[in-house]
């Protein structure tokens, strides 16, 4: 609890003691941790229900902003990646916060508020995204008013001034250690770029309506993907427009909540994920409901017709995503490394230490070998499954428990030898013809230039530890 991560993060609820405890009661079983992942994602879907319940929105209305926030396709890569848990941990607080404050506007008893701030200190250290809980509560607090009134904001700063607090604080201890995120993707900016990735987080707050019209595309046979999302946001635009006129103050509220809640990433101008959408699409969901709320009379087999189509191109767009979403790939790559491991080394000395060069989303990072992944083995079972590593040790020569491991075409070939013989990594590359196109299979030996065959994967025992690991 006192540590940043490696990334010079402080998310200790959704890191530190996630893993911690998930790792004791679990072990490295990937289905259990799948499934809290899962279980969180379902229950911020109910507490987003729960909030637009509060809002003075009917059950079908609420359901089908649940429904939008829940079957959402842009929340895929944080349901399905493990690591994303600090997106949808930190959610599940935030909305807590959110739903508490709420309560207590509404004369639900002040115990609401002392839960309200417990819940934003649990979601600040979930994940830094959460210091924009305060202007939440400020939009939350003028949206639930008849009126909105200047002299209402003398009342408004006493009950956001501990939450603001805490957020100036936490960004001064941040500023004073580690100071603000750089270098790599994560470099500060603001320009056309911005504006380009705020038309992102739009889509994919929308349900990724790419993945839709590409899917549409293939089956029709003709590619317009560029003149229907044009078309799409002229229409979506139009709607837009139209419910101004009727409810100027909800759709206000539900764009600047959009916008808020996006700002602590939107200056990472060349990191936009669609993981960042978990808490603005809760502004969209409240919009959906706020319409469905009006017009639901009389219209309720339309509107359940609509949730039904929204779901089904939902679920063909995470099918897509699970086949060719980048996490999915890096995914099914670990999978087939971990086997190649095993039948590279069916025996490995306890803390052996295996370097994997080139090592990166797939084979096409082939002249990149800044990052390269550091396994360890030990107790029969890998300690540490990636580690980050610029430089291989220099005392590599000498080390009994160090092995080499060259990835290429989607599988590893052990190659210390080479690199013991004074080979840098550079060359061993560029002699890669020669370690595919070599025809040896004993891997118990784990010979050089070993090229996995059909014939070696063989079966797993049940409690074999690569079998625990398989993502």
């Amino acid at each position: 609890f006192f540590h940043y991560n490696g990334a010079g993060n402080y998310r200790p609820l959704t890191q530190e003691l996630f893993f911690f405890a998930n790792f004791k009661m679990f072990g490295l079983n990937p289905a259990a941790f799948h499934m809290i992942t899962l279980g969180v994602h379902a229950l911020n879907s109910v507490l987003v229900y729960a909030l637009l319940r509060e809002l003075r929105n009917e059950r079908l209305a609420s359901l089908a902003g649940g429904l939008f926030y829940g079957v959402n396709c842009a929340l895929f890569i944080s349901v399905y990646w493990v690591s994303a848990i600090s997106e949808s941990g930190m959610a599940a607080f935030y909305l807590l916060s959110v739903l508490f404050f709420v309560r207590y506007l509404l004369g639900k008893g002040n115990i609401n508020y002392g839960l309200s701030f417990a819940m934003f200190i649990a979601a600040l250290m979930s994940k830094e995204s959460a210091i924009a809980i305060p202007a939440i509560l400020i939009l939350i607090y003028f949206y639930l008013k008849d009126r909105v009134m200047i002299r209402d904001s003398g009342k408004a700063v006493p009950l956001i001034l501990p939450f603001a607090a805490v957020v100036l604080i936490y960004l001064a201890i941040r500023f004073a250690t580690v100071g603000v995120p750089h270098g790599g993707p994560y470099q500060t900016g603001f320009g056309a770029v911005t504006f380009t990735n705020l038309f992102n987080y739009l889509r994919w707050g929308l349900n990724d309506f790419d993945i839709s019209f590409a899917a549409l595309g293939k089956i029709i046979g003709y590619d317009y993907l560029g003149s229907v999302r044009i078309a799409v946001v002229i229409m979506f635009s139009m709607v837009l427009l139209l419910f101004l006129v009727r409810q100027k103050k909800t759709l206000i509220f539900c764009s600047l909540w959009f916008l808020v809640a996006l700002l602590p990433v939107l200056p990472f101008i060349y990191h936009a994920q669609n993981y960042y959408v978990n808490i603005p699409i809760v502004g969209m969901s409240i919009l959906v409901a706020a319409i469905i709320n009006k017009y639901s009379e009389g219209k309720r087999i339309v509107v359940s017709c609509l949730l039904i189509l929204y779901v089904l191109i939902s679920i063909n767009n995470v099918h897509f995503l699970e086949r060719e979403s980048w996490v999915s790939r890096r995914a099914n790559l670990a999978r087939t490394a971990l086997q190649d491991i095993h039948s590279l080394f069916p025996r490995l000395p306890q803390k052996a230490v295996l370097y994997i060069l080139n090592a990166g989303e797939d084979e096409y990072w082939a002249y990149n070998f800044g990052d390269l992944f550091k396994v360890y083995y030990g107790s029969n079972e890998l300690e540490t499954l990636f580690e980050g590593k610029s430089n291989l040790p220099d005392d590599f020569e000498t080390m009994n428990d160090f092995h080499a491991l060259f990835q290429w075409d989607g599988h590893l070939y052990d190659v210390t030898n080479r690199l013991r013989e004074g080979r840098d990594v550079e060359k061993i590359y560029r002699q890669k013809d020669e370690i595919v196109g070599a025809a040896t299979i004993d891997y118990s030996s784990g010979s050089d230039f070993g090229r996995k065959g059909d014939s070696v994967s063989g079966s797993i025992q049940p409690n074999c530890w690569i079998k625990s690991l398989c993502i």
